[in-house]
């Protein structure tokens, strides 16, 4: 027990059949005058999920143009292959990798650049 202090609780998801679970529920007995809030966070994957969700509806209608693109051209056609091959690297290359911090404000710094810069070549969506 723990007066007046926080407590961690690290959860790992998994599934004996190979498959990702969906959803998890659990159920806490305590008194309620021991517990004064509860808080939940997105962990990393969960967070990078949800940029990558993000940037590919941000960028759907260049990335349909692109893959329609690709797939009639034979000269192309690799471009299809990128995201496979650059997701096997990733990950056979996970443990080596140095970690980066990010910054919410380089990000939208970096978005709004690439926003302005899109308006002033004048290329129509």
């Amino acid at each position: 027990m723990l007066t007046g202090g926080t407590v961690s609780l690290n959860l790992l998801l998994s599934s004996s059949s190979g498959g990702q679970p969906a959803a998890f529920e659990w159920t806490f007995a305590y008194s309620t005058t021991d517990i004064v809030a509860i808080a939940a966070s997105a962990g990393t994957a969960a967070t990078a999920a949800g940029c990558l969700a993000l940037l590919t509806l941000l960028f759907i209608q260049p990335l349909t143009r692109l893959i329609l693109y690709a797939s009639q051209s034979d000269l192309h056609s690799h471009i299809l292959l990128v995201p496979f091959i650059s997701g096997y690297l990733l990950h056979i290359w996970r443990g080596r990798l140095t970690a980066y911090h990010s910054s919410i404000a380089g990000t939208v710094a970096v978005g709004g650049i690439g926003i302005a810069l899109r308006g002033s070549s004048g290329v129509e969506a």
